[in-house]
């Protein structure tokens, strides 16, 4: 018979080993599919698909700057999360985001090739989102899946099965996440809505043309990206109202007729190269194609192409939200219409007013929380010189060159000052708020 004490032993060692069996099967949730890590591959691929990207923005009917920021939000999502299983101790944004309540996790007993899936992900996420794209940019989606596949043809037929199939898993379920938010979804389609009705008020916005609805006046309610994000970034309210020569709304306005009147060749110049209106890339896309060339000259690998996609994106995104919430909460009216009505009749902007209310600027809250965001990727201290106008002949689209992503946003910022299209007062708060979106980003929890 076997003595209570012997029966004591044998339960601790059992339980020794169920604990020592427990913290094993830890270490597996963390471990990785078999073969490359992330890291190990180039981003040249996703590089050129992210700057397809761009040109569907600038192409396609309907691609307002927030409509594009929307799109970049999600597409860097799910690029992070497709390739997040091959990094070790990287963590998904499934439970810190809105409603991503869960994204599919590939078989980890598999070996996956992660440059197939990103541009798997891809391929599928640039027809959701561009449905309505041109022939020719659909033809540009086709010609460089064919491109990937051929590149790939050296690849044993199972690796590339399954991770073409796990990307194309990845971007049904980040698409149908984007659905579920009905505002946002197919917004390329809801631009000015016919039902609107424009408020009235002593201040408020007027049409400076002949569009008269404003541009997607719901947008402040699209569903954020992040949960917080909008609350703690959303800015205070624009000076009072007031015609009065002393006040801070009219010394703000004498501030940008003085501005029109004096414009050097330079601030022209600065107004022209960041205006990013219609037929363009747009705002946000002008910082996700200042990201996509940093990449691409500095060899930068897979997994720090996606992460950076995915940050900047998120916050481009939640920027605009929060941006277009405070013009449509504070129905400001636009420089053109206060300094003709009470200052200077003959005041005329360097181009075509927008046609939504004032306050915030979209290029400036953008612009604060790309300079916050790529400071976190390359450093305060990264000079670099933009070249994503230097194609265009219908503006000087000579590169220009700075010392930091901040001195970059201030130029943007300013801008809007030089092309008297924002008061002084709406761009500094949209910059600050766009910094505040840009530290939220940062907060995010990327590693275990």
């Amino acid at each position: 018979m076997i003595s209570l004490k012997t029966v004591r032993q044998l339960s601790f060692f059992v339980l020794l080993l169920a604990i020592f069996a427990q913290s094993c099967r830890k270490d597996e949730t963390i471990s990785v599919p078999k073969g490359k890590a992330v890291s190990e591959y180039a981003a040249t691929s996703v590089n050129e698909w992210m700057a397809l990207n761009l040109e569907l923005v600038k192409t396609t009917p309907g691609y307002s700057p927030p409509v594009a920021a929307r799109a970049f939000g999600y597409i860097g999502v799910g690029l992070y999360e497709t390739t997040a299983p091959g990094v070790a101790n990287a963590r998904s944004l499934a439970g810190q985001l809105n409603a991503l309540s869960a994204v599919p996790r590939p078989d980890f007993t598999k070996e996956y090739n992660w440059q197939i899936a990103s541009e798997a992900y891809l391929a599928d996420m640039m027809n959701a989102f561009f449905p309505t794209a041109t022939v020719a940019a659909k033809d540009k989606i086709k010609v460089l899946a064919a491109k990937n596949k051929e590149a790939n043809k050296a690849i044993a037929a199972d690796i590339v099965e399954r991770s073409e199939s796990f990307g194309k898993t990845m971007a049904k379920a980040i698409f149908d996440w984007s659905k579920s938010d009905v505002i946002g979804h197919e917004s390329y389609t809801k631009n000015f809505p016919s039902a609107y009705i424009v408020e009235t008020g002593n201040g408020f916005w007027e049409p400076t043309n002949a569009m008269k609805i404003p541009l997607q006046p719901y947008w402040g309610f699209v569903r954020p990206l992040m949960p917080n994000g909008i609350r703690t970034a959303f800015p205070d309210a624009p000076y009072p109202f007031s015609i009065l020569p002393e006040s801070k709304f009219y010394k703000d306005a004498e501030i940008v007729n003085l501005t029109i009147k004096n414009v050097t060749p330079e601030q022209k110049k600065i107004a022209s190269y960041w205006a990013d209106g219609g037929g363009t890339v747009t705002p946000s896309g002008h910082s996700v194609a200042i990201l996509n060339q940093i990449l691409g000259e500095n060899k930068k690998n897979l997994e720090e192409a996606n992460l950076a996609y995915a940050k900047l994106g998120i916050g481009l995104a939640d920027a605009f939200i929060c941006c277009w919430k405070a013009k449509y909460t504070y129905n400001i009216m636009r420089p053109e219409t206060y300094i003709k009505r009470y200052i200077d009749k003959d005041f005329k902007p360097l181009f075509a007013t927008p046609p939504f209310p004032e306050y915030t600027s979209g290029h400036s809250s953008q612009s604060g929380a790309a300079a916050v965001i790529l400071n976190d990727i390359f450093g305060s201290n990264f000079a670099f010189t933009d070249k994503t106008h230097e194609l265009r002949t219908d503006i000087d689209g000579t590169p220009r060159l700075y010392k930091n992503f901040m001195e970059m946003a201030i130029e943007a910022k300013n801008s809007r000052l030089y092309g008297g299209i924002h008061f002084p007062n709406g761009n500094e708060k949209g910059t600050t708020s766009g910094m505040t979106i840009g530290q939220n980003v940062v907060a995010l929890k990327f590693k275990n």
